[in-house]
């Protein structure tokens, strides 16, 4: 439901975020005013869960924060696509995060297209796993997405052309990045 954070699907991939390589790709489409994503999340997770952790007290998540994709990584500490067009306009709009844990490094992606990455990102919680598909722990700041589809996840890193081979498949298959 959209107001419970908590609610989502459990994919655990078992390993936490410094350890973690990840590969996490969906659709997603604002509420019906356009209203859904544009707060700053808080202090432990996005405005809008797409993959979050579902435990207390535990600082991160990917989704949706100030209208662009944003990766939150420890009490306080969060990343914005800041250069990616708005997310919340009530189309549908592809997003992808590539997270290698062991060396720091995140790529987020709008409708194909790469508009942030950082090497070596200092500060992400040693205690974080992405456990949860389309929620994360219910937090009152942070919601579950009311449009939310398509989920694709890897427990690797794929490559900025196989980000654009599924965004302009328009489906998530194995086959349509290769």
């Amino acid at each position: 439901s959209p107001g419970e954070s908590s609610d989502g699907i459990v994919a655990d991939m078992g390993s936490t975020a410094p350890v973690a390589k990840v590969s996490l790709m969906c659709w997603y489409k604002s509420d019906s005013n356009n209203s859904q994503g544009t707060g700053g999340g808080g202090s432990w997770g996005p405005a809008i869960w797409l993959f979050g952790d579902t435990r207390n007290s535990v600082a991160g998540g990917f989704g949706i924060s100030n209208s662009k994709p944003s990766f939150h990584h420890g009490n306080n500490v969060s990343v914005d696509a800041s250069s990616s067009p708005s997310v919340v306009d009530g189309s549908w709009h592809h997003i992808a995060y590539v997270w290698d844990g062991p060396n720091r490094d995140l790529k987020m992606f709008t409708d194909g297209t790469l508009y942030y990455t950082n090497t070596n990102l200092t500060n992400v919680s040693s205690n974080v796993q992405f456990d949860r598909i389309g929620s994360g722990y219910n937090y009152s700041y942070t919601v579950a997405p009311e449009n939310m589809a398509a989920v694709l996840i890897y427990d690797q890193i794929i490559t900025d052309d196989e980000v654009k081979g599924a965004y302009y498949a328009r489906q998530f298959t194995h086959d349509s990045l290769h």
